[in-house]
This record gives C-alpha cells, sequence and structure tokens, in this order.
C-alpha cells in the first residue's frame, strides 16, 4: 500500500505570524482531499522555516482527525537529546491516536548544525547513537547504551507511543546514508533533492544492507510536484520563480550531488542552470501526464510505504495557489494512480 501525502517544508508565511492558520488550514484541505499525511520540516535561524516540527504536528494532529501528521524531517544533531525527543515524539503519537510519521535526519546545512555544537563531521556518528536509542525505546525496549555521545542506562519510554514499534525513518541523500538508515533506523526516506537516478542507487543500496541484516525494507520517497495542463503553465505557476530558486539555494548549500561537473563546486556556472536542468528526473512537474508518469515511475522503482508530494518553497506560491495544487492532485492524478493501484492510499 503506498499513500500519498503533503509535505511542507518552508514558505515566506513562516515570517509572519499567519503560519498556524495558514498550517491548519492546507493540513485540512489534505484531508478533505483523502490525502495520507502531511509533515513538516525542521530549520534553525533561516526565515522560512520553523524550528519545532513536533510541535506543529500535535497541532494539526488536534486540528485533524484522520490525517497523519509528522516530521520530515527533525534533525538529530540540532541540540535535543534523544531521551527527550523520544518522549515529545511518543506524547505526539498518544495524542494524535497513533498518526504520527517520524522521518529523522542529520541536517546539511554547516553553520545551522554548528549552532548547536556538532561539528559538522562528526555528526554522523551522534546521528547514529541518537537512532539506536531512538529505535529501541519506541519498540518499547529497556534501553542501556554507552557511546561516544550519550550514556543512557535502564530507560523505558512513558507514555508508549500507541504504535508498536513506532517506527524512525531515516533521511538518506547519499549511499553512506542508505547504509546507515539500514544499519541504525527503521526505514529510509529518500529526499527529494537529488534525481531518481541518483537516489535509486541510494535505494539500492539501503535494500541490500536490510537483507544482509536480515531486516525488512521500510521507504519512503518525497519530490517536489506541481502539475498543470500543460508545462508551461507549470512553468509560470512555479518552475521558473519558486522551486528554480530553492533548488539554487540547496545546490549552494551542498545539499545537491548530481548535477553534471561543471557546475561544481557552486557557484561555478551559475548563469548556466536552468528550470529544466533542475527538474529532469527530479521533480514530479508538468502536464498532468508527465505527473502520472512520474508517480507510476516511483511506485515501479522505490516500492514506498508512502510518497510526499510538495508543492511550495521559500519562494512562495500562494496558500490558494496550493490548495488549486492540492485539488488538482486529487482530480487529476490521484485517480489515474489508484485505478492502477486500488491501495494507493489508506482511505481508497
Amino acid at each position: 500500500m503506498t499513500e500519498i501525502g503533503l509535505n511542507l517544508p518552508e514558505h515566506p508565511i513562516l515570517w509572519s505570524g499567519a503560519i498556524f492558520d495558514w498550517y491548519v488550514e492546507l493540513a485540512l484541505e489534505a484531508e478533505k482531499a483523502t490525502l495520507d499525511h502531511v509533515l513538516i520540516s525542521e530549520h534553525h535561524a533561516l526565515d522560512q522555516y520553523i524550528p519545532d516540527p513536533l510541535t506543529w504536528a500535535t497541532a494539526l494532529a488536534v486540528a485533524t482527525k484522520r490525517i497523519k501528521v509528522g516530521t520530515h524531517v527533525v534533525c538529530l544533531p540540532f541540540g535535543t537529546h534523544p531521551l527527550r525527543l523520544a518522549g515529545q515524539a511518543a506524547c505526539v503519537d498518544v495524542i494524535s491516536k497513533g498518526r504520527l510519521v517520524f522521518e529523522a535526519g542529520a541536517g546539511y546545512q554547516p553553520e545551522e548544525v554548528e549552532m548547536f555544537g556538532i561539528p559538522l563531521k562528526r555528526r554522523f556518528s551522534y546521528v547514529e547513537e541518537s537512532l539506536q536509542i531512538l529505535t529501541k525505546a519506541f519498540a518499547g525496549e529497556k534501553v542501556n547504551f554507552k557511546g561516544k555521545w550519550f550514556t543512557v542506562k535502564n530507560f523505558r519510554l512513558r507514555p508508549m507511543p500507541i504504535q508498536r514499534p513506532l517506527l524512525v525513518y531515516y533521511a538518506g541523500w547519499t549511499v553512506p546514508g542508505g547504509i546507515r538508515a539500514a544499519r541504525f533506523a527503521d526505514g529510509i526516506s529518500i529526499a527529494p533533492a537529488g534525481t531518481l537516478t541518483f537516489y535509486k542507487k541510494v535505494y539500492d543500496a539501503y535494500v541490500e544492507q536490510c537483507k544482509k541484516l536480515g531486516k525488512t525494507p521500510h521507504v519512503r520517497i518525497s519530490r517536489e510536484c506541481w502539475v498543470a495542463k500543460d508545462r508551461e503553465t507549470a512553468d509560470k505557476e512555479c518552475g521558473r520563480d519558486i522551486f528554480f530558486p530553492t533548488y539554487k539555494f540547496y545546490w549552494k548549500g551542498g545539499g545537491i550531488f548530481d548535477l553534471p561537473s561543471k557546475f561544481y563546486p557552486p557557484p561555478s556556472n551559475e548563469e548556466e542552470l536552468t528550470v529544466d536542468i533542475m527538474a529532469e528526473d527530479r521533480w514530479i512537474y508538468g502536464s498532468y501526464d508527465e505527473g502520472i508518469a512520474m508517480i507510476e515511475r516511483i511506485i515501479k522503482e522505490f516500492k514506498p510505504e508512502a510518497i510526499g508530494l510538495i508543492p511550495c518553497t521559500y519562494e512562495g506560491p500562494s496558500l490558494e495557489l496550493i490548495k488549486d495544487q492540492i485539488r488538482r492532485w486529487t482530480d487529476k492524478i490521484l485517480p489515474y494512480v489508484k485505478e492502477q493501484w486500488p491501495a494507493i492510499t489508506t482511505y481508497a
């Protein structure tokens, strides 16, 4: 069963006090459209992001009735002890009556990671220890752990999450990240930044490592998504002025690994980057038929439990245009997908 949901990573509305009403309205729109989840990202000291996705997930859980809520992603090196994070997540799962999705990552913007006192190059050992503690706690095990960063003695999580276990998905951006997800987490969350061709290598490494460890793969994947009657309309509404500037930001921050070598190191040949270069093999983008074909490919190649569609970035667009985009998914994309895969959403 593949779920399809809404991911809300960033938007200019975050600069104002209207953010709460805006998030709630979109969550309700997603639930009305029978989407399966609404997830929120974490960043700090960046104007377009919020710092505490679990707090917002709690608010959305109270405002909604059946849609899943959660994190895409909570960044583990950002100053929260894994035991405290486990308690927060368990409370959200209880409040939501078992609707929490917990995706976690390592962060990648150097200034953001280091502001919490974790050296960028050492963050992965911190993350690996955090993942081991979280997965044991969410599974109901008594946690005893001693590592470089954390020592835990006879800890048992209370309250326990309603989901038993509450799965931890690790955001793997690279082949080593895919292996890390298999070794230390319950599943992998494949990030939106890279092309599908690039991430297929990450996926394959993850699945192979799961086989070696005797673990069942659990895969979630997210993609920027904007569909319209044709590619020209998608370019005018979103691609040129919204998705493209965001991806240049990712690229400059080291978050995209798969552009041709002439674009590295950033900002080399910045003037040659185009929407077409960024969108190709990366976004669910363009006409309705193009969107359907991309989702079909994702399901066949990655066999995901969930696909997170991302219709907004830190450049916009407006609330009404995003709501219209969600309706386009419901009217133009999901009916076809449901016809091909009858169990495509939990509400089918």
